[in-house]
């Protein structure tokens, strides 16, 4: 078995003479991570064995590498970091700095000059790793003082020691290389079915990987400031194969058996695959499209969905049906909404198995309807309109059952001429001040449903801590409406706080039944 130094293996990786092929994910140690590895080949800990794949003639001339890296991309990647403080990554570069302390033999990926607390020598490390030969290291450690200069030796020497490297011959195919690495990284590590998926397409249809990377890349910026579709590359793997396989996320129950399975499908429609791949995003555009709608709840980033399932269902969704009416765009939009909330958590506990199921619904022709019926059935919580209300009546919320409520009804910021609520500035209010109740009511009955409401960032500085009686009155009344606020006076007074929230709730019951006849009813 072939072993190379550690700078060999870097120059390799710093010259692309060992290239990153589709089916390895993106390089995504942290900067504590890299600082470890160079902790560790410093000791002389084994840091693992290294797969790379000679590749074939024709593959060396078209993608210009000598080499595939098959397992080991994160650990090449982080040594050629060490040596360069930059490497080549799919969106640009990396960069990374490591300093050694040779006194008391630490590593840090933190400028020391910004480390007060940490004085002491430091030296780069690429400082010492780029010396090529002992006499000029010997010309570099007599300019040091005498302390450091036999830990400077010893990292030197620590990353002069070989590493095993397997190379598998350049006789294996495409289709072998992708069975070796699933088959790798299985026995490794508990690899994600998103993975197999990938490895899989990247073999068959080399190139596609790389598109769907880079649709995934280009949601991040494709809206503009402030509509941040940050959506995990997982996703729209998952989504591919939901199209390819006409509703099918879990081809079995085995690792091994799913890229096997997908092997199969993929050979298959091989020639489809580039129409499925564009399906696919337009696809997933429109169920993004749906979820920021002004006209309709406004999410306007992905870090606002605890599960992006919601995506993959809402595309699959528009894929099946190639249009949506506007009943059926508000219908599957109050889907998401529901699935989402903390209450209901569709894609919580058992989020495959769900996904499945909520994907067979509508691969059968059922509508928005039938998947509320599914999370009703399911998830045995009866109808799920008196579920909800049902815990508005006890007084639990959380943030987006309110801000459901208040966007249902275009609901504005509470002050004159206010904008209608956005999720990115929506902000808690307690309409009856905290600092006003304790001491009077119970932390429940304060934190109750309802005294909570949602207003700009601006508006809660501008009224906290006033008492209702004084700040409401500014407020107009089409307001207090959109915000399920009582319009009598009398029950603004503190004494009259439990009488408020009982009417409150009433009003906020009411206006759930109001929107399920908007948005669910057909």
């Amino acid at each position: 078995m072939p072993e190379f130094e550690p700078r060999e293996l870097a120059y390799l990786v710093e010259t692309g003479r060992i290239g990153i092929p589709e089916l390895q994910r993106e390089f995504v140690w942290k900067d504590s991570q890299v600082v470890d590895l160079a902790d560790s080949i410093y000791h002389g800990y084994p840091i693992g064995l290294i797969i790379l794949y000679d590749l074939p003639d024709e593959l060396r001339s078209k993608i210009g590498a000598e080499y595939w890296v098959i397992d080991g991309q994160q650990r090449l990647m982080s040594i050629a970091l060490m040596f360069y403080e930059r490497v080549r990554v799919r969106q640009g570069y990396r960069e990374l700095s490591i300093w050694f302390n040779p006194i008391s033999e630490e590593f840090t990926s933190t400028d020391p000059l910004k480390r007060p607390s940490k004085p002491g020598p430091w030296v780069k490390l690429s400082e010492i790793l780029q010396i090529p030969d002992e006499k000029t290291l010997s010309a570099y450690i007599e300019q040091r003082p005498e302390e450091e200069r036999p830990n400077l030796i010893r990292l030197w020497l620590s990353f002069k020691r070989k590493i095993p490297v397997h190379v598998v011959e350049k006789s294996k195919t495409l289709e072998e290389l992708g069975d070796i690495f699933t088959r790798i990284n299985y026995a490794g590590t508990r690899i994600k079915g998103s993975d197999v998926y990938s490895t899989m397409l990247a073999v068959i249809a080399p190139g596609q990987v790389h598109e769907l990377r880079e649709f995934t890349d280009d949601l991040k910026t494709r809206w503009g400031l402030g509509y941040e579709w940050d959506l995990d590359y997982s996703t729209i793997i998952r989504t591919f194969v939901a199209f390819l396989t006409d509703g099918r996320v879990r081809l079995a129950s085995k690792v091994l058996k799913q890229a096997e399975r997908l092997k199969t499908e993929l050979e298959k429609k091989r020639q489809r695959l580039k129409d499925i791949i564009q399906d696919v995003k337009r696809s997933v555009e429109e169920a993004i499209n749906i979820m920021k709608d002004p006209a309709l709840f406004e999410i306007v980033s992905s870090k606002y969905l605890p599960s992006e399932y919601v995506i993959i269902t809402m595309a699959y969704y528009y894929y099946k049906r190639r249009s949506l009416s506007i009943r059926e765009r508000k219908g599957i939009a109050f889907w998401s909404m529901l699935a989402l909330n903390p209450l209901i958590r569709r894609y919580g506990y058992g989020a495959e198995w769900r996904l499945q199921r909520d994907l067979d619904i509508i691969k059968q022709g059922g509508s928005y309807m039938e998947l509320i019926q599914e999370i009703e059935e399911s998830q045995h919580i009866g109808d799920c309109r008196t579920y909800i209300k049902d815990y508005i009546n006890y007084g639990y919320w959380n943030k987006l059952l309110i801000y459901t409520i208040l966007k249902a009804r275009k609901a504005r910021d509470m002050r004159a001429g206010g904008s209608v609520l956005r999720i990115d500035d929506a902000y808690i209010h307690h309409i009856f001040p905290v600092s006003v109740l304790r001491g009077i009511y119970s932390e429940y009955e304060i934190n109750d449903i309802g005294n909570i409401t949602l207003v700009t960032h601006k508006t809660n500085k501008d009224i906290w801590n006033k008492k209702p009686a004084i700040y409401l009155q500014g407020v107009p009344d089409d307001i207090l409406r959109e915000h399920l606020i009582p319009s009598d006076p009398g029950l603004w007074d503190v004494r009259r706080y439990r009488n408020f929230i009982q009417e409150r709730k009433r009003l906020l019951m009411e206006a759930i039944d109001e929107i399920w006849g908007e948005f669910v009813t057909l």
